[in-house]
């Protein structure tokens, strides 16, 4: 009944470590064990090969899909570091598919990266598509600003894209543009509290569509939409019905990507 330090107290300090010696190596068996049937699990299930271009695995691989498209405005895509795997990785898909188009994956804006060089350039007409006070819905290009167009999305859930709008000052001197309300997402596997929600490759279209009204970029949209008809396939018509149809209600995180 001492405890641990009432057994170094009663025990010689050479008698006290013989006695906790052997729960030492039997913890050491124990890792050594797990570990053993962790590297059995990895040759039994390795990893699968993926798509080094649309990060999707070989077997589902996008790319067949995806379109190289051109347009006036240059795309810069500011995304989440935790977006960079997540399955549904639309910003991707958008910077793929666009040929004017950059993904930079940073929560905070290095100082000394070119991209701040590029967001502060006064010879470039810069925008911010993120909706709050004076964002009005982006205009087309106007002859009385000749300058060359620059759109900037942040790609992540909100909570996320206001941090990173909160961490770099450069974006929050940015002009703001955004979307006209009630646009429906396609975004069937997702539930969100925000309205009018839009993941960041509809809403990348949507905005280029209002800038370039003469051009057509739904090409844009069809690996988004081949993406969520395998995971509606995975999941099972049945449970996607039960989960995410329409009439299930819409709950759960606020995520706009």
């Amino acid at each position: 009944g001492h405890g641990s330090q009432g057994l170094w107290r009663i025990l010689p300090r050479r008698s006290a470590f013989f006695c906790l010696a052997p729960l030492f190596r039997a913890g050491s068996v124990l890792r050594n064990i797990a570990l053993r049937q962790n590297l059995r699990a990895a040759v039994i299930n390795p990893p699968r090969p993926r798509c080094s271009r649309c990060q999707r695995p070989a077997d589902h691989c996008l790319c067949a899909l995806i379109p190289q498209l051109s347009s006036a405005t240059s795309l810069l895509i500011i995304q989440h570091p935790l977006e960079q795997r997540h399955a549904l990785n639309t910003g991707r898909l958008l910077a793929a598919g666009l040929v004017e188009a950059q993904l930079l994956v940073a929560e905070q804006i290095p100082l000394d990266s070119i991209v701040q060089d590029q967001l502060s350039d006064p010879h470039w007409r810069t925008e911010l598509l993120f909706p709050g006070p004076g964002a009005g819905l982006p205009e087309p290009a106007a002859a009385t600003d000749p300058r060359p167009r620059r759109l900037v999305l942040l790609d992540g859930t909100w909570r996320k894209a206001r941090k990173m709008l909160a961490l770099n000052p450069v974006l929050q001197r940015l002009p703001r543009v955004c979307l006209p309300a009630g646009l429906v997402s396609r975004y069937r596997v997702r539930k969100t509290r925000v309205p009018d929600a839009l993941s960041t490759i509809e809403a990348g279209v949507h905005a280029l569509q209002l800038l370039e009204p003469e051009r057509d970029f739904t090409a844009l949209l069809h690996p988004f939409e081949a993406l969520i008809e395998s995971q509606i396939t995975a999941m099972g018509r049945e449970c996607y019905e039960r989960n995410h149809a329409p009439s299930a209600g819409r709950s759960g995180s606020d995520t706009p990507r």
